[in-house]
């Protein structure tokens, strides 16, 4: 798809670091230096919603930069290449997102494109600010302490753009392109309905879970000595979901 070059990656764990250098030269990565948050991270749990607010923070100093970006989570499947689109879109809008099933309206967190706009800046700096206070609340607090899922970056995002916080305008992407985990219990012939251009695998949680059925799909590249199974890229992205 020709974006690695284009790729900043960060992490926590300098071994990540390590294996995308030496397998992905091309990508660039970046290491915070929160050894705490190291491993597998809950959802609405204190150690997860700490690197929301970190994510945030950086996503606000990046967009202040003038950086143009497109926000993505590493749970998400490119069936193809969705940049050029979004591009297309983001011409007259300043942000572009997607949608969550059974709540259209709802904005994801996971995938979100974001020029460098007054209007963006601006909705920026105030969800920067709503996530610094949560993260003051919550510090100290033991990672593993469930935090209410109305308290998370998503949340307040969608309480800003609804607003039209700095005068926002944004666009939703098709949600049978740009889909969410709620693909995968779809029946077949409603699965074949879609022309997929991504699918984020949530709707579970957990690693382990989000694994285990990326696998049982064929949406999982790494074979058990850690390299990656081109004929099964090859499958995906250029024959179709269905082959």
């Amino acid at each position: 798809m020709g974006i690695h070059e284009q790729i900043l990656f960060i992490t926590t764990d300098a071994i990540s670091k390590q294996q995308f250098e030496k397998d992905w030269p091309n990508v660039k990565v970046v290491v915070l230096p929160i050894t705490s948050l190291n491993g597998n991270q809950t959802y609405s749990k204190v150690g997860y919603v700490k690197l929301m607010v970190k994510r945030t923070e950086i996503l606000n100093s990046l967009l202040q930069n003038d950086i143009e970006l497109l926000l993505f989570e590493v749970d998400c499947l490119w069936v193809s290449n969705p940049i050029d689109e979004c591009k297309k879109i983001a011409l007259k809008n300043d942000m572009i997102v997607t949608s969550i099933a059974g709540r259209k309206n709802t904005a994801a967190g996971g995938f979100i494109y974001m020029k460098p706009t007054k209007a963006v800046k601006t909705l920026l700096q105030e969800l920067n600010s709503k996530v610094r206070r949560l993260g003051k609340e919550i510090k100290g607090k033991n990672n593993n302490k469930h935090v209410s899922k109305r308290k998370n970056d998503q949340v307040y995002l969608n309480e800003l753009i609804n607003k039209r916080f700095g005068g926002i305008k944004y666009e939703v992407l098709p949600f049978d392109r740009y889909i969410d985990g709620k693909w995968y219990e779809m029946k077949l012939e409603n699965r074949q309905k879609k022309h997929v251009v991504i699918i984020h695998n949530n709707w579970v949680v957990g690693n382990a879970k989000k694994l285990k059925r990326a696998k049982k799909f064929g949406h999982w590249f790494i074979d058990d000595s850690m390299k990656c199974k081109m004929d099964q890229v090859d499958r995906v992205v250029n024959r179709g979901l269905y082959v």
